[in-house]
């Protein structure tokens, strides 16, 4: 797969980060494991540039946005940042602001991946008609994720509070850097009862989650936004994927104020 790839010709990678550091951190291996994996990188050269810019946000935490237009200008200077640094493509780290994406995405002039919408498109090529998505409270009361899977005819099977409860705690225990193996376990037992209401995968739709559980934990289908996300950015630094801004975007198309056009099969399609 090496010999199909111009090393010389790939495109700078943008991701904000920050929300939180280290599931930005996670982000950035899951990119140099995958280009590694995927791509045959070996020398430095071969590893796509890449810029993390991690944004200190404020007027937010894990009970949501304290003031919803602050968090917005601070992600508008975030994107402007890394586009005035010289990236051609810019990923956010957090599945939350995505309800952000289009005030961002006209903001700047090169493209934002949209995480949400990679994500929900790899539950589209499994095949799966009902889904839990663990995320935390503000992207399931501002509908991140409904919007998505309602739009590709794909069911949510909803968490009641309780149960949204012990993912914000393990959420918050991930950003403090105090994940133990009660987190994972909590986890592990909320998939059980999802798979008991008919889900038949989960979507890990907040960038803390993965740092908590990995699909070798579970027999449930899990799919990782942080890694998923990951590879959309590789697919289009090595050329595999070209993803331009439209200004009247198809809205049902994967990226939606994105045009796709895949120039060659990519060695990580199969994720």
């Amino acid at each position: 797969m090496s010999s199909l790839i111009n090393y010389d010709s790939k495109k700078t990678i943008g991701i904000l980060g920050g929300m939180g550091p280290a599931s930005s951190a996670n982000i950035y291996e899951e990119l140099i494991n995958k280009a590694q994996k995927y791509y045959g990188a070996k020398q430095d050269y071969e590893f796509p540039p890449m810029i993390l810019y991690s944004l200190p946000m404020h007027d937010w935490d894990t009970t949501g946005f304290l003031h919803m237009d602050s968090v917005k200008d601070q992600l508008i200077k975030g994107v402007k940042v890394l586009e005035n640094a010289g990236c051609d493509l810019i990923i956010i780290g957090c599945n939350t602001v995505h309800h952000f994406y289009n005030e961002l995405q006209q903001s700047v002039s090169v493209p934002i991946i949209n995480m949400v919408e990679e994500t929900v498109d790899k539950v589209v090529q499994s095949g799966y008609k009902k889904v839990a998505v663990f995320s935390t409270d503000s992207t399931r009361r501002l509908g991140v994720y409904d919007k998505v899977l309602n739009r590709a005819g794909i069911q949510n099977t909803y968490l009641n509070s309780h149960q949204q409860e012990l993912v914000t705690r393990v959420i918050g225990n991930a950003e403090a850097g105090k994940l133990t193996d009660l987190d994972t376990k909590i986890l592990k037992n909320l998939i059980s009862e999802v798979k008991n209401l008919g889900a038949q995968a989960v979507i890990l739709g907040c960038t803390e989650i993965p740092l908590a559980i990995k699909q070798s934990d579970t027999g449930m289908p899990l799919f990782n936004s942080a890694l998923i996300i990951s590879v959309a950015a590789l697919e289009t630094s090595y050329g595999f994927v070209n993803v331009k801004k439209v200004s009247h975007p198809n809205l049902f198309t994967v990226r939606s104020c994105l045009k796709l056009e895949r120039l060659m099969a990519s060695p990580a399609m199969s994720i």
